[in-house]
């Protein structure tokens, strides 16, 4: 199974975005994936306010779980993911790829009912995975 298909599998058991990535790669650099779904855990959805999106914390979180031993190689390394996911997509914002707030609960019953965490979120999972394997993880 690649680690696009076990982040996929994750996202769709019920693990948010964010989860979904850190947990993946966190386990192959040998944190346990429960630990790492429990750090992660308040990251999905841009933290639940509509910021960051959660696969881009994720696959930070993940970064800094490869590379930190220095800030500077940790940073060059999120700079580059963070390149690269904008050549794919038009933000890092959840609330600009996904479209709704979802702190809001008629929005947050949009998306579910319009199944835009599987048509838009998916993607971003995948990208997120494939851009960490581009880069060294």
């Amino acid at each position: 199974m690649t680690n696009t298909d076990k982040a996929l599998q994750t996202f769709s058991e019920g693990y948010n975005c964010a989860q979904a990535v850190f947990m993946t790669f966190a386990e192959q650099l040998g944190l346990p994936a429960e630990t790492a779904a429990k750090i992660s855990s308040g990251f999905g959805g841009g933290m639940h306010i509509g910021s960051k999106c959660g696969v881009v914390t994720g696959a930070f979180m993940a970064l800094g779980l490869k590379f930190g031993e220095g800030k500077k190689r940790t940073y060059d390394k999120t700079s580059e993911f963070t390149e690269k996911f904008l050549q794919r997509n038009p933000s890092t914002r959840c609330l600009d790829l996904l479209g709704v707030d979802v702190r809001l609960e008629e929005e947050l019953q949009i998306a579910k009912n319009e199944g835009l965490f599987r048509k838009i979120c998916d993607n971003l999972v995948k990208d997120a995975c494939e851009i960490l394997e581009e880069i060294g993880i």
